[in-house]
């Protein structure tokens, strides 16, 4: 469920709260400190200095010595160690160098900092061979679409990103009779849904097949042993007596029209004195992150609403349309602690995750103004 917030802070007198927990004032005559946006769908306006509303700041360092610049707009009595209700916050990240801090928080378009703090770098693909018949005296080599090889059976490989489809052939060759059989596989590792089957042959050469796919339920399948695709009753012949092996296909299309398609070569005869021996395969696909710790330009924009509810731009990747700018930045006082401060004007476009259920989220859009942000 979406909420909306339209957000409007006005400081007079802006107050920063420091790594000492105190409220440490920075005076201004007449400047302006305010949010303008649109989180959800009702429409809220919050004021420094009313109903018990005030700025706060205050920096920490993360694990790898990196400072986070944070500012929340909360209640007076808030304790930023927990999340308080009503509180928006943005936390900037640099290093305590002053060159750093003034490039971190300088004019410039910044990236909402992602879960795994890094950039996709690509997809380790893991193949996992099953092939027939057991025991068998052959050799396996594959090929793929981004140019490598390799000769074991159950190889990993990694695609750099981006990457649209991967291409994958396993050759078996029997070595007794030096017959070679091939078969290929079309991978989209950015796909959500997939497809594979298990099959046996009856004495007769009558095929059973048995779909495995994984999506959203329920699911269309369509089978093609050279005919095309088709439901599988629709299928003018599974008999293959006679024939040493079948090439055939799944494709499932979940409720959501997510394909994919899983080829196999079907051997026939499976029994020891088959002078074939074919190859087939499964495949795993997991994100591989190019870690940068050091990478100062990203932003988190949290939220609070009324009821405690906690949401963060970091849960998941952002939308395209997602986008932060810092428009213009001005150096301030030294509040009561000797603490520098700086005053940022910004706008920005987030989607912000329900912390506990990341599914439920909201969008903080068209949102500008000016936020103040304590640093070293």
């Amino acid at each position: 469920m979406n909420k909306f917030v339209s957000i409007t802070l006005f400081v007079v007198s802006l107050f920063l709260i420091s790594c000492d927990k105190d409220t440490p004032e920075v005076s201004s005559n007449d400047v302006v400190f305010y949010m303008e946006g649109q989180m959800g769908e009702n429409p809220m306006s919050m004021k420094a200095g009313v109903n018990d509303n005030f700025m706060h700041t205050n920096y920490e360092p993360d694990s790898a010595g990196i400072n986070s610049y944070i500012g929340t707009i909360a209640g007076s009595d808030c304790e930023l160690e927990t999340p308080c209700d009503n509180s928006l916050t943005f936390k900037f990240r640099a290093n305590n160098g002053q060159n750093q801090i003034d490039s971190a928080l300088s004019p410039q378009q910044k990236t909402y900092r992602s879960t795994s703090d890094s950039s996709l770098a690509g997809y380790n693909v893991g193949f996992n061979s099953n092939i027939e018949p057991a025991g068998g005296n052959y050799k396996v080599e594959w090929t793929f679409s981004n140019g490598e090889t390799s000769t074991s059976e159950n190889p990993t490989v990694f695609f750099e990103a981006p990457v649209g489809t991967i291409t994958a052939c396993m050759t078996v060759t029997n070595l007794d009779s030096n017959t070679s059989v091939t078969t290929c596989n079309t991978i989209s590792p950015t796909k959500s849904c997939y497809a594979d089957f298990t099959y046996s042959f009856s004495s007769g050469g009558n095929v059973t097949v048995n779909a495995i796919e994984n999506g959203v339920a329920p699911f269309t399948y369509l089978w093609d042993f050279g005919n095309g695709f088709m439901p599988l009753n629709q299928q003018p012949n599974l008999n293959f007596s006679g024939q040493d092996t079948v090439s055939a296909c799944l494709k499932i299309i979940d409720a959501v029209n997510c394909e994919a398609v899983m080829c196999k070569t079907l051997l026939v005869d499976s029994s020891a004195t088959s002078a074939f021996t074919v190859g087939n395969f499964n495949y795993s696909v997991s994100e591989q992150y190019s870690f940068n710790q050091y990478d100062y330009n990203e932003v988190v924009v949290e939220y609070v609403d009324e009821n405690g509810e906690q949401y963060s731009s970091q849960l998941k990747e952002q939308p395209g349309w997602a986008n932060f700018e810092i428009i213009e930045t001005e150096s301030y006082e030294q509040n009561r602690f000797g603490q520098n401060t700086k005053r940022l004007e910004i706008n920005c476009n987030v989607q912000l995750y329900n912390e506990n259920d990341v599914s439920q989220k909201m969008d903080f859009i068209n949102a500008n103004g000016f936020i103040g942000v304590a640093h070293p």
